[in-house]
């Protein structure tokens, strides 16, 4: 539990201040891409957490061509959007994944955690595969086929998680993303109620009947 908490707590680096943004520098790369590179530990909420986070409010892109007009490279990305006030949080998710960039634009008091290296994609592919549990589904399997055709690897896909919400740190990343809690006190009911609000509109039948349950 304690592991967890500190994904609230931490502490923010060194910001450096470019164009009225910000990049919190986390960079870490590998030069080895193959099946054989050597697997990092990661505490073990970390690849429910992410998976609930991305599903939450997370995005993946995948680009239709190899390079752009300037004839640079271009590669996919995984994207967390985050509120200003979380800088924190996406700054310590960004260290534990070894990978990566945040960038916070204050003009709309936001900012996000992205993932475009190979090294960084190949990290988070093998974190987060088996714990989606339906609303990223399709794009993660698009990046999974994008690194093994254009890296010749054998990552298989996972089918979507089905376990009770209780079992894992799944439903911590997803409230983390996209919901919000009210506590109501009225007198004109005999019942307190105590609602949760998810405002995520490309959640499965699947999760939305497990929440309510």
């Amino acid at each position: 539990m304690g592991g967890l908490l500190n994904l609230r707590l931490y502490a923010g680096k060194t910001i450096r201040l470019v164009n009225q943004q910000v990049r919190l520098l986390h960079t870490r790369r590998s030069r080895n891409l193959n099946d054989n590179t050597p697997k990092v530990l990661y505490p073990g909420y970390l690849s429910f957490y992410l998976a609930g986070l991305l599903e939450g409010d997370g995005s993946i892109s995948i680009p239709n061509s190899d390079r752009n007009s300037s004839g640079k490279l271009i590669y996919p990305s995984v994207n967390f959007a985050f509120a200003l006030k979380d800088i924190p949080l996406a700054n310590y998710l960004c260290s534990l994944i070894g990978h990566g960039s945040v960038i916070v634009r204050f003009q709309s008091e936001s900012c996000v955690y992205t993932i475009n290296s190979i090294a960084g994609l190949i990290a988070f592919v093998n974190i987060v595969n088996g714990n989606l549990r339906g609303g990223k589904l399709v794009p993660f399997n698009q990046l999974i086929n994008w690194l093994n055709a254009k890296r010749y690897l054998s990552i298989t896909h996972n089918e979507a998680m089905s376990l009770p919400l209780g079992n894992d740190w799944w439903l911590a990343g997803f409230i983390d993303a996209d919901a919000s809690f009210q506590i109501r006190r009225t007198m004109s009911t005999l019942y307190p109620r105590n609602p949760w609000k998810f405002h995520n509109l490309s959640i499965t039948p699947m999760v939305l009947l497990t929440l309510t349950l």
